[in-house]
């Protein structure tokens, strides 16, 4: 099962990054397989989601279907995110690339939705080859593009 996870603000910063990107959401998660994986000011994390209240906080874009469409290998998607957990939250990332697009490439910190199109690159769904450019909104919106060109089945499911 693999699922991206999307959160409207619930925060002064959430609000802020709004501001910045115009879009409905400020953060965005992924769900492989049970596990969640995201980046906060705690850092990149991995939580075990055995909870469905912890999911009705989320629009969910279910992607499972596409598994087996498009050979997609969510098992190197959780070896890349694996890799990242402890890694530190790219504040100067957060707020000032998205204001003036520097292109800063930090390996070693992450904003959620650039973690989440990396992870999302290395199981093979073609996303975007720039993901230090990619917001929540931007995020969201090029999966919502690519299901309307695939045809595929509605990947959306609302709160």
């Amino acid at each position: 099962m693999i699922k991206v996870l999307f959160k409207e603000p619930t925060d002064l910063i959430g609000r802020i990054i709004l501001k910045i990107t115009g879009g409905s959401y400020s953060h965005c998660e992924i769900l492989i397989d049970g596990d969640v994986y995201s980046a906060d000011e705690r850092g990149v994390y991995c939580e075990l989601c055995a909870d469905t209240t912890y999911l009705s906080r989320f629009t969910e874009l279910d992607l499972t279907h596409c598994i087996e469409k498009y050979s997609l290998d969510i098992d190197a998607a959780a070896q890349f995110l694996n890799k990242q957990v402890g890694k530190k939250y790219d504040w100067l990332n957060m707020f000032f690339s998205k204001l003036f697009p520097f292109n800063a490439d930090k390996k070693n910190r992450w904003i959620c939705s650039e973690l989440v199109t990396a992870a999302l690159q290395k199981a093979r769904l073609p996303v975007t080859n720039r993901p230090k450019d990619v917001t929540p909104r931007r995020l969201y919106d090029v999966l919502m593009e690519w299901f309307a060109k695939d045809n595929g089945q509605q990947p959306v499911k609302e709160r």
